[in-house]
């Protein structure tokens, strides 16, 4: 079974903060939504089980969500809670 490996630059990416998570993002006039597999291989060292297409500078968002009721506290080791962060795909138009 041939490795796959997914290569974002996470500091290009576009990072919006939210209290709730969206469904979609409109930035820049495009609508980004949600991309599980980007997100679980990124962020929770998860596996690729396909090939994911190349992707170019603009084609990905991050959305970090953190509770209101979260912020400023913190969990039971003292640390302040951290906000999840969700990887958004651009979706191609369906002209």
């Amino acid at each position: 079974m041939p490795l796959s490996f997914l290569i974002l630059n996470l500091n290009d990416m576009k990072v919006f903060n939210r209290a709730s998570l969206p469904r979609e993002i409109s930035y820049n006039g495009s609508m980004y939504k949600l991309d599980i597999e980007s997100t679980n291989v990124i962020f929770n060292g998860g596996y690729l089980n396909k090939i994911l297409p190349q992707s170019n500078k603009g084609d990905k968002v991050i959305v970090k969500v953190l509770d209101g009721r979260l912020k400023g506290k913190t969990d039971l080791h003292g640390k302040p809670y951290q906000p999840s962060q969700w990887i958004f795909s651009k979706q191609l138009s369906n002209n």
